[in-house]
């Protein structure tokens, strides 16, 4: 079977916040959207949405809210990862469009050999985002922010003195549950009845 290799950088730190993965092509959007939250520690409580060169890629009961004419606006649960990257070259994934976490997805290579996984974390810097703070993110990162100021919802964080957002990341063990919490990430969508049920 045939895995890309694809790097996912935030757009303000690239060289500090990024996960590079192989990932199945043939993934739909919202499944790959999905993982992608999973790897950076979303609540999964915004809006998520992919972009390219002419086009955006979305949640269909946003499909009617078409700003711009010059936009091709698509289904995300219909187009999968190998069917954007032909329309687009790259994507941008954008999380919480209000706070406005963007990070590219850039196509690196292509592998083929089977893997136990849809998605596989092969390297990772940073953390996580922080919901509803990404302002306070970019300080910290920067070294604009007093410790006592974090605030980081959806991270547990248990001692903010030592908090260390490049602390290398587990990444075997992240790939021993990823498919688990996506099981129950999915779980808690449908409860909430926010989940796009084409999986």
């Amino acid at each position: 079977m045939k895995y890309f290799k694809l790097k996912i950088t935030d757009v303000d730190y690239p060289e500090k916040f990024y996960r590079v993965v192989l990932a199945n092509p043939s993934l739909n959007l919202y499944q790959f959207n999905i993982y992608i939250e999973i790897l950076i520690k979303t609540m999964f409580c915004h809006m998520a949405m992919f972009s390219g060169k002419g086009y955006k890629f979305i949640d269909s009961i946003w499909m009617d809210d078409q700003f711009d004419k010059s936009i091709k606006y698509l289904d995300y649960t219909k187009v999968t990862i190998k069917e954007a990257l032909k329309l687009c070259k790259s994507l941008q994934f954008t999380y919480d469009t209000g706070d406005d976490y963007s990070f590219n997805v850039e196509f690196i290579e292509e592998f083929d050999f089977p893997l136990p996984n849809n998605i596989i974390l092969l390297e990772a810097s940073g953390d996580g985002i922080w919901e509803d703070n990404h302002s306070g993110l970019r300080d910290f990162i920067e070294g604009n922010l007093d410790r006592s100021e974090i605030y980081a919802w959806n991270l547990n964080i248990k001692d903010f003195d030592r908090y260390d957002f490049f602390e290398k990341i587990n990444i075997e063990l992240i790939n021993k549950n990823i498919e688990k919490e996506k099981v129950r990430i999915i779980r808690e969508l449908k409860k909430n009845n926010s989940y796009s049920d084409k999986d």
